[in-house]
């Protein structure tokens, strides 16, 4: 068999965790022996070099689905990474499997949600739909139409267990220790964390709080971090490599998940919890597929 994967998202040695599920996947590939192919966009910093690559991106998605010889097109991110392969569906029969894995089945921006009729028409030419989770599955069949036979649930290749796992033996922190890990990007809820931080302060709990993430809206962060008089309190690191972020877990004691909007499944919190961290999630649809009061603590409220 042959697999050429498609996707907007793949890591490289400068932003080593955009996409790193994607990597995941083609090292699974690698490991099973399967035949592939990949044609994917790195992260890019500025808009004419995003436009130039979406450019080449959409170019050789469509000659190498139009011209190779691929049983298989596997589709990561299926709204942005689409629209190449598509078009070559249009002049040759083509067997594609869509795994969507957040905002391009439930849009946030603008952008999103122009490009999320893609989804719909990938997904409906698929021959399988991958979903994350059976919360994000329920999405797909409620706002698309898919049929759930179609469905395959798997949580984004899992975890790497050789990488997040317990250290054997953990001494007590002084101070309990808080982290929040993940894009810092609209509907993530890094204000709430904020917020709570400066309450928990405001009461008179003392603990140590760490933030480890990148995002568009990381210059807001930043700022409000600032006007709540949190900077020598809440320490903050870029998104950091997936061997770097196990290690850094070790030593924790709470992973904090506060998103507000829909989620496809939050791997990181699974990634934390395979560490042997505690989790304290925002009680939206999915984490409480995992989460209960015997293994964390979710909110009250969603």
């Amino acid at each position: 068999m042959r697999i050429l994967v498609v996707s907007n998202m793949y890591p490289s040695k400068k932003f080593p965790s955009y996409g790193i599920f994607v990597k995941r996947f083609v090292d699974e590939l690698d490991a099973l022996n399967i035949e592939h192919k990949e044609v994917v966009i790195h992260k890019t910093t500025t808009p004419v070099t995003k436009a130039f690559a979406y450019i080449k991106f959409y170019a050789e998605s469509f000659f190498k689905a139009l011209f190779g010889k691929y049983d298989l097109i596997y589709v990561h991110y299926i709204s942005h990474s689409s629209p190449g392969v598509l078009l070559a569906s249009k002049f040759k029969k083509l067997k594609f499997i869509a795994n969507p894995h957040g905002d391009d089945v439930v849009p946030v921006t603008s952008a999103q949600k122009k490009m999320v009729k893609y989804s719909g028409i990938l997904m409906e030419k698929a021959y399988k739909v991958v979903s994350p989770s059976k919360h994000f599955a329920d999405i797909i069949t409620r706002d698309f139409g898919v049929d759930q036979r179609k469905i395959v649930i798997y949580p984004s290749c899992g975890v790497d267990d050789t990488l997040f796992s317990p250290i054997s033996y953990k001494s007590l922190n002084s101070k309990p220790q808080f982290v929040m890990a993940g894009r810092l990007d609209r509907g993530k809820g890094w204000d709430i964390f904020l917020n709570a931080v400066k309450l928990m302060e405001k009461n008179g709990i003392k603990a140590e709080y760490f933030v480890i993430g990148s995002g568009r809206e990381e210059a807001d962060f930043l700022s409000l971090r600032r006007e709540l008089g949190l900077e020598n309190i809440v320490k903050h690191k870029a998104l950091l490599p997936q061997e770097e972020l196990a290690g850094e877990f070790k030593n924790l004691d709470y992973f904090v998940f506060p998103p507000v909007l829909d989620e496809s499944l939050g791997l990181t919190i699974i990634e934390a919890m395979s560490s042997g961290l505690v989790p304290v999630c925002s009680n939206v649809e999915v984490s409480s597929e995992y989460i209960n009061f015997s293994n964390g603590f979710l909110g009250i409220l969603k």
